[in-house]
C-alpha cells in the first residue's frame, strides 16, 4: 500500500481516536456535584453580591466570628455564584466542563502533529485520568487552566510585546480566585534563574546550549516577572493575599501538618505500601514514569528550566494529592518536550511511513488506546448509586447535586423546620450546612483550615472523637445550642453518638441514614423538642416496598448507616432489624452480616455471631477485621483449635496487632498452655503496654479460674502499673494473696483499697476480719 494510504490511515485513527478522548472528557466533566467546599464558595459570593464587600472577617461561624480571614478566592466565588443564580445546576456543571475544555485544548495545540496524534493522545488520556479524580469545582482547577494558559504563552508567544500584557491581566484575575496565582511568577522566576545559571556558569553536556534566550527574550522575561510582580498585589488584601501562598507552603513543615494527617485531599497519592497497586492514582504514577523516562532519554539535551520545574512540581505533587493534577500540566509537556527534542517522535513518525511492521504497530497503538477509552466509558456508564426516593439506579455522572454525598435530607429538615443554632457539626459538614442555611446556621467548623489553625482543627478533632471533658467546656463557651452529625461519608464514633444521645440536656430531633441533629433543650427550642423529640430504643424498622426495587442490584447503605448508628448505642434488636431489611435488598451485603454478628456478640449469642461472621467472611475475604471476631465466637464456643487457626491467620497478617496477641494468650490458657500463654500476653503489652486494661484483666481472671495464681498475680499488677487506684483490680489481688496464703501481702493490699476509698465495703470487713 502507498504511503499516502499510510498517511490518511495514520491522520483518520488519530483523530477518530481524539474525537474518542474528547467524549470521555465531556462524560467525566458532567459528574455530579458532590464536592462540600462549593456551598461555602456560594454562600460568599452572595454575601459579597448582596453586600457589595468582601468580608474581611469570619462571618460563617460561631468559634471564629469576628476573626479576619483573608479570603482570597473571592472572584471565583463571585463568578460561581452568579452563574448559579441565573442558570442553576446545570451552569456550574458547564463551567466546570468549560475550564477542562480549555486546559485539554491548549494542551492538544502544544502536541499536535498532523500525522502523529498518538503520542499527545497517550499523554492526554493519563492526564485525563489523573485530572478526572480532582473534577471538582473549586478555584484549584481554575488555577490548572492558567497554569496551562501560562506555559503556554511563554512558549509560543515569547517577545510580543502584547503577551506581556495578556499575562499581566491573567496573573490579575487568578491572584483573586485561588492561592496559586504564585505559579505564575514562580515559573518565570525559574525561567530567569536557568537563563542566568546557563550564561554564567558551565553545565555538562549541551545544557548550557539548550532553549537558550536572546538577549531580547531575556530581557522580555525579566519585563513580564517584574509585571507579574506588581499584579499579585492587585488584591483587596494587598500584601496579605501575596503572603497566602508562602504560609501555605510553611505549612506543611509546621503545626499545621495535623491537615495533612485527617483530610484525604491533602495526605500523600502514594505510599510505600501504595507504589505498584492499582488504584485512582495508577494514571498520576504511569505520567511520573513516563516524563522521568523522558527526561533520561533526552539526559544529554535536556532543558534546565523544564527538569526544574518538572521536580518542583512532582516535589509538591508527592507531598499533597491534591496537587497531581498540576503536576500532570507539566509532565505532559515535559515529555512531549523531551521525546521531541530526543529525536524520538520524528523518528517513529518516519518509520511508520518507511516499514510496513511499524505501520501495523502503529494501527495496533492506535486501536489499543481507543479501547482503553472505550473500556474507561463503559466503566463510567456503570458507576452510580440507588435513589431510594424515586426508587431507580441514578448514575453519577448527570447535570445534578448527588443525592449520595450530602445529608441533604437532614439538612431540609433544618430548614423547613426554621432552626436556627450555633451548630457543632463535623469539618465535611460545615460548608454545605453554610451554603444551605446561613444566616440562620453558624458552624463550629468548615473547610477553611489557614482560618482555624492546627490547634483548632486538632479540639476539634478530639471532640469529634468523643473527648467529654473537651466537649462539655467548648459547646459552654461557644455557646452551641445544636449537633449535626453526618454519616454520609463515614461511621459515627460511638463515644460521641452516646455523648449527645444519653445527655440529659440534649434531645434527638432527626434521626436517618444521612445524619443525626441533637437541639440543646432550651425555650427557643421547645416546640421541635416537643414534636420531634426521638427515643431510639422505640425504634421499629420501616416496612420495605420490594417490589418497588425490582430486580435491580445496589448496595443499601441507607438501611446500614443506621444500622451503625443504632448498634453503637447498644440497641442490638433494633440494629439486627436495619440489618437484616439490608440484607432484603442485598443478600451479599457483608456488612450486614457483620453487624448483627456483632449484636449477637455483645448478647453473648456465640453461635449465632459465629455463622454471621463466618458469612460475612465468606462474602468479603478481604477483611482482617473479622478474624478476631470470628476466633472469639469460636473460643467462646469452646473450639480452641480453630479458634487459634482464626487468631493465628490475624497475627500472621499484623505482628503489631495486640488484639491477635492477647486472644491467643486467652486460647492458650484454655488449652492449658500458660508459659505460652503469658509469652503472648508480654508480646501485646510490648507493642501497646499496659493501655488495653479490659483485655488484660480478662486473662488474668483466664489465669485465675485455671487456678494458676502466681500469673494471675502477674497479669493483675500489669494492670496497677497503669491504675494503681484501680480497686477493682486492687480487691482481685487482694483475693488470689489470700487463695495463696499470702496474708500479710492482702493485708496491705485492703489497707491500700481504704487510703483510696476509705469506705470500701470489702476491704474494711477483710481487715476487720
Amino acid at each position: 500500500m502507498s504511503k499516502w494510504f499510510w498517511k490518511n490511515l495514520n491522520f483518520i485513527l488519530g483523530w477518530t481516536t481524539a474525537i474518542l478522548l474528547f467524549v470521555l472528557l465531556v462524560v467525566l466533566a458532567n459528574v455530579e456535584i458532590k464536592d462540600y467546599d462549593l456551598w461555602l464558595h456560594l454562600a460568599s459570593g452572595k454575601v459579597i453580591l448582596e453586600t457589595y464587600m468582601i468580608p474581611k472577617v469570619d462571618v460563617f461561624s460561631c468559634t471564629l466570628a469576628g476573626h479576619p480571614w483573608v479570603n482570597h478566592e473571592w472572584l471565583f466565588q463571585i463568578i460561581v455564584q452568579s452563574v448559579f443564580q441565573h442558570f442553576g445546576v446545570e451552569g456550574l456543571v458547564l463551567i466546570r466542563l468549560i475550564f477542562v475544555g480549555l486546559t485539554f485544548a491548549v494542551l492538544f495545540s502544544l502536541g499536535y502533529r498532523r500525522y502523529n496524534l498518538l503520542p499527545i493522545l497517550t499523554l492526554l488520556f493519563f492526564f485525563l485520568m489523573t485530572f478526572h479524580i480532582r473534577f471538582t469545582i473549586r478555584p484549584d482547577n481554575f488555577s490548572v487552566l492558567f497554569l496551562t494558559l501560562f506555559l503556554y504563552m511563554i512558549s509560543m508567544h515569547i517577545g510580543r510585546a502584547w503577551g506581556l500584557v495578556v499575562l499581566m491581566f491573567l496573573q490579575i484575575i487568578w491572584v483573586n480566585i485561588h492561592g496559586f496565582y504564585i505559579m505564575g511568577p514562580l515559573t518565570v522566576f525559574l525561567i530567569c534563574l536557568c537563563e542566568w545559571i546557563k550564561r554564567k556558569l558551565p553545565l555538562p553536556f549541551e545544557w548550557n546550549k539548550v532553549e537558550r534566550l536572546s538577549n531580547m527574550e531575556f530581557s522580555w522575561f525579566k519585563k513580564l516577572l517584574f509585571l507579574l510582580t506588581i499584579a499579585c498585589f492587585c488584591n483587596p488584601y494587598t500584601y496579605q493575599g501575596v503572603l497566602y501562598p508562602f504560609q501555605t507552603l510553611l505549612s506543611l513543615q509546621s503545626d499545621s501538618g495535623i491537615f495533612f494527617k485527617y483530610i484525604n485531599e491533602l495526605s500523600p497519592p502514594i505510599t510505600l505500601g501504595s507504589i505498584f497497586t492499582f488504584d485512582e492514582f495508577f494514571a498520576y504514577k504511569i505520567l511520573i514514569l513516563i516524563s522521568a523516562g523522558s527526561f533520561l532519554l533526552n539526559f544529554k539535551k535536556m532543558d534546565l528550566t523544564l527538569f526544574l520545574l518538572w521536580s518542583i512540581f512532582l516535589g509538591i505533587s508527592l507531598k499533597v494529592s491534591r496537587n497531581v493534577v498540576f503536576f500532570g500540566v507539566i509532565a505532559v509537556i515535559a515529555a512531549f518536550i523531551n521525546l521531541q527534542s530526543a529525536g524520538i517522535l520524528r523518528e517513529y513518525a518516519k518509520r511508520i511511513l518507511k516499514y510496513p511492521v511499524w505501520r501495523c504497530l502503529n494501527v495496533v497503538f492506535y486501536l489499543w488506546l481507543a479501547l482503553f477509552i472505550g473500556e474507561t466509558l463503559r466503566a463510567v456508564n456503570l458507576k452510580g448509586y440507588y435513589d431510594f426516593d424515586k426508587f431507580e439506579r441514578r448514575s453519577e455522572y448527570s447535570k445534578e447535586i448527588s443525592l449520595r454525598n450530602y445529608p441533604y435530607k437532614a439538612v431540609d429538615f433544618l430548614k423547613e423546620n426554621a432552626i436556627s443554632a450555633n451548630l457543632f457539626n463535623d469539618f465535611n459538614s460545615g460548608s454545605y450546612l453554610i451554603g444551605r442555611l446561613f444566616p440562620s446556621i453558624k458552624v463550629f467548623i468548615d473547610g477553611r483550615t489557614e482560618l482555624y489553625g492546627p490547634e483548632f482543627f486538632l479540639r476539634y478533632r478530639k471532640m469529634w472523637q468523643g473527648d467529654k471533658e473537651l466537649l462539655d467546656s467548648n459547646l459552654e463557651h461557644y455557646q452551641i445550642t445544636g449537633a449535626f452529625l453526618n454519616s454520609v461519608y463515614a461511621a459515627l464514633p460511638t463515644k460521641l453518638v452516646r455523648y449527645f444521645y444519653h445527655h440529659k440536656d440534649w434531645a434527638l430531633v432527626y434521626f436517618d441514614y444521612d445524619a443525626m441533629i441533637f437541639l440543646k433543650r432550651h425555650s427557643a427550642h421547645e416546640p421541635v423538642i416537643k414534636k420531634f423529640e426521638i427515643d431510639l430504643s422505640k425504634y421499629h424498622s420501616a416496612v420495605i416496598p420490594v417490589t418497588k426495587f425490582g430486580v435491580t442490584r445496589f448496595e443499601p447503605y441507607q438501611h446500614i448507616h443506621r444500622a451503625r448508628v443504632l448498634f453503637s448505642l447498644e440497641l442490638y434488636e433494633p440494629a439486627v432489624q436495619e440489618a437484616r431489611k439490608a440484607l432484603e435488598l442485598n443478600a451479599s451485603n457483608s456488612e450486614a452480616y457483620e453487624i448483627i454478628g456483632k449484636a449477637y456478640f455483645f448478647q453473648d449469642n456465640h453461635a449465632d455471631a459465629f455463622r454471621n461472621f463466618r458469612q460475612a467472611r465468606l462474602l468479603d475475604p478481604g477483611n482482617q477485621h473479622l478474624y478476631f471476631f470470628l476466633s472469639k465466637s469460636l473460643y467462646h464456643l469452646g473450639e480452641f483449635e480453630s479458634a487459634r487457626e482464626q487468631a493465628l491467620r490475624m497475627f500472621e497478617f499484623s505482628p503489631q496487632d495486640v488484639n491477635a496477641q492477647y486472644l491467643l494468650s486467652l486460647i492458650s490458657i484454655a488449652q492449658q498452655k500458660y508459659s505460652e500463654a503469658f509469652q503472648y500476653l508480654k508480646g501485646a503489652m510490648k507493642v501497646s503496654g499496659r493501655k488495653n486494661i479490659k483485655a488484660i484483666d480478662e486473662i488474668g481472671d483466664a489465669f485465675l479460674a485455671h487456678q494458676e495464681y502466681d500469673l494471675a498475680i502477674e497479669a493483675y499488677e500489669e494492670i496497677l502499673g497503669e491504675e494503681d487506684q484501680n480497686i477493682q483490680i486492687l480487691l482481685k489481688l487482694a483475693g488470689v494473696y489470700e487463695m495463696k496464703e499470702y496474708f500479710d501481702n492482702a493485708r496491705a493490699v485492703y489497707l491500700r483499697i481504704l487510703e483510696i476509698d476509705p469506705k470500701e465495703v470489702t476491704a474494711l470487713q477483710k481487715i476487720k476480719n
